[in-house]
């Protein structure tokens, strides 16, 4: 819950709940449609010689926590969070001074989508492999859901970027002309842990299933 934390802080309302059908069903096309009848089927399919799932699972929360811990180390480029606590000699256009703080969001970012990508799309060909047809179901569920969202999610945090470099550097620039940085830093450090947090939730879903297998 990072991000919904995160977005309420910046002023961002709150979305309506609604049910998970009503939330989903506008972002499925029909050919998601068919790819999901697909996944059912799937479950219902004769089970193979089913491996030892503790090592597949022990092994996979390694690699979740080895992929978070890497990834936030990677949000703090030293020379960067250095040059955002000292003052401006004199204040700069937003624009040019966004400009690096915008080079490192997107760099840490497209770092993020393909290393979590990378990771979900092992630990769904893992439960794929398992011999038992619930987890293979579950694994053909996630593929569709990864490719049916990815649009969606990208819009998200595309407008979570705009109110970082739009609204939020512009208050920090106006309250302080010379020493705004370092609270836009403060504000990037955060806006790249809510969204690391969202990108790993589906992979920590997967290694859950691999924790506790659904049971025929």
């Amino acid at each position: 819950d990072l991000l919904p934390r995160l977005l309420r802080r910046w002023g961002v309302p709150a979305a309506p709940w609604q049910p998970a059908v009503a939330q989903l069903s506008p972002l499925l096309d029909w050919t998601d449609a068919v790819h999901l009848a697909q996944a059912l089927s799937s479950g219902d399919a004769a089970a193979t010689d089913p491996i030892e799932l503790r090592p597949l699972h022990t092994a996979a929360q390694a690699a979740l926590h080895r992929l978070g811990s890497e990834m936030r180390a990677d949000f703090a480029d030293a020379l960067l969070a250095r040059e955002s606590s000292e003052p401006l000699a004199t204040p700069l256009p937003l624009a040019d001074a966004l400009a690096p703080y915008r080079l490192h969001h997107a760099q840490r970012q497209r770092a993020m989508a393909s290393r979590v990508g990378a990771l979900r799309q092992q630990l769904r060909e893992q439960l794929a492999g398992s011999g038992q047809p619930r987890l293979r179901q579950l694994a053909g569920f996630d593929a569709v859901f990864e490719r049916a969202l990815a649009a969606h999610a990208s819009r998200a945090l595309a407008e979570l970027t705009a109110r970082l470099f739009g609204a939020r550097a512009e208050r920090h620039q106006q309250q302080d002309a010379l020493r705004w940085r370092r609270l836009l830093w403060r504000d990037l450090q955060d806006a790249l842990q809510a969204e690391l947090a969202l990108r790993l939730l589906p992979l920590q879903g997967l290694i859950e299933a691999l924790e506790h297998p659904a049971t025929e």
